[in-house]
């Protein structure tokens, strides 16, 4: 199993065979994408949603809103578990005749490391403001936090660092931004005009 997020690298590898073996349309709703709408814009779904299992028999790609509406939608939920049988079946078959797929090459460990960070952060920032509709966070806790997180899931991280991602979120062309309220710094959702 390939582990570890999926970098630039090797999503730009991986898209041309996904397609190929796929199609050019949504897995689940089968449906076009468009990249200037986020909901209909193409991503990666893990079939069995482990965001670390990058094998190609567990990836395909899909509309933003369908990979979200599949948390709850039994039918997208059974179509993945269809489709991981239905890849397995076609690499067991491909390998008892020979033939080998190419996985990406590997990205340096810094870039995987630098692309799990951001995540770390994002997910961790949004989820409080935008899943749970918090008004604001308390910015030093959250740095604290997701340091704590980083470590855990990458074993590398530190305060310093996860406050460097989560200025880079606050600022100019960043979602978020940092407000100081008594004394204390807070991150808070900017508004979408």
């Amino acid at each position: 199993m390939q582990q570890g997020y999926l970098t630039t690298s090797k999503k730009d590898h991986l898209t041309p065979i996904i397609l190929n073996r796929d199609g050019p349309e949504c897995f689940y709703c089968k449906k076009t994408f468009d990249d200037s709408l986020k909901l209909l814009r193409r991503t990666f779904d893990h079939l069995d949603n482990n965001a670390r299992n990058n094998e190609l028999l567990n990836l395909v790609l899909c509309h933003f809103k369908c990979n979200q509406d599949k948390k709850w939608n039994i039918d997208y939920q059974l179509m993945a578990q269809d489709k991981i049988r239905s890849n397995s079946i076609s690499f067991d078959t491909m390998r008892a005749r020979g033939i080998t797929t190419h996985e990406p090459k590997q990205t340096s460990k810094e870039i995987d490391i630098n692309v799990a960070f951001y995540k770390i952060t994002k997910d961790y920032i949004s989820d409080r403001l935008i899943n749970q509709g918090l008004p604001a966070i308390l910015y030093k806790d959250t740095a604290y936090s997701v340091f704590y997180i980083m470590k855990e899931q990458t074993g590398h991280g530190s305060s310093t660092t996860a406050e460097r991602y989560i200025n880079g979120l606050c600022s100019t062309a960043g979602p978020f931004f940092l407000e100081e309220e008594g004394g204390l710094w807070f991150i808070k959702k900017k508004l979408v005009k």
